[in-house]
């Protein structure tokens, strides 16, 4: 059977939220493709170039869905945007390698980018992992509280986290978490025509071959040209 283009549950969600409070990060759920959200009600289609043309100040993509095919990243980075890709599996807690991955993405990127750019973050329906990963970085990178976090990104969304396991799951994780910055996962985003712009003072990291997209048994992406500094 050939996978779904369009994801179980995907169209009742809102296409994107508001800021998070206190933050810059952006809640949405993943865009589908042009000829996929061709099949669909006008009021549901939700692609990479409508996400961006509506949305300017998103500076960067993070990605926690487990898969490429709903759209092709480089069609963010022709857009200006930044993008990074740490999969995830659904429905269970995330590995503490991954956090930590997305942790220093997105340290890395509010460290090198200190304008109001946004980070859209998104999973699937960009509710509950999307939300658990937004909350962990709120309570462990900036000291909020679980509660005031869990509020602050229900406003925003515009749905609550679902799953009780991601809400039980955020108590065990108060203690702080050192910076660490690493832009390792970004792939930094070039208009047509332009090359990539490379972040200054980007962190040193060896350099792969472009290949078709793969996944590492933590999720990962290994498929994609790993971020390496001009400096």
């Amino acid at each position: 059977m050939a996978p779904k283009e369009i994801p179980d549950r995907w169209e009742p969600y809102l296409p994107i939220g508001s800021p998070v409070r206190g933050t810059r990060f952006i809640a949405l759920k993943v865009p589908l493709k042009e000829h996929v959200c061709a099949k669909l009600q006008p009021k549901f289609r939700w692609t990479v170039d409508i996400l961006t043309d509506r949305y300017p100040d998103i500076g960067m993509i993070v990605d926690f869905t487990l898969t490429t095919r709903y759209y092709d990243y480089v069609d963010v980075l022709k857009k200006g945007v930044d993008y990074c890709k740490v999969a995830i599996p659904g429905q269970q807690i995330p590995a503490e390698s991954l956090v930590k991955r997305f942790f220093a993405a997105v340290d890395f990127y509010l460290d090198k980018r200190r304008d109001d750019s946004l980070i859209g973050i998104h999973c699937t329906h960009g509710v509950n992992r999307t939300g658990y990963m937004i909350a962990r970085y709120m309570i462990q990178r900036m000291g909020i509280s679980v509660s005031d976090a869990l509020e602050s990104i229900t406003v925003a969304r515009g749905h609550p986290i679902e799953r009780q396991n991601y809400i039980s799951d955020l108590g065990r994780h108060l203690e702080q978490m050192p910076k660490v910055l690493d832009a390792s996962d970004i792939h930094r985003g070039h208009l047509d025509g332009e090359p990539p712009r490379p972040s200054a003072g980007a962190k040193v990291v060896k350099k792969r071959k472009p290949m078709e997209p793969r996944m590492d048994e933590a999720g990962a992406s290994t498929s994609r040209e790993a971020f390496s500094s001009l400096f």
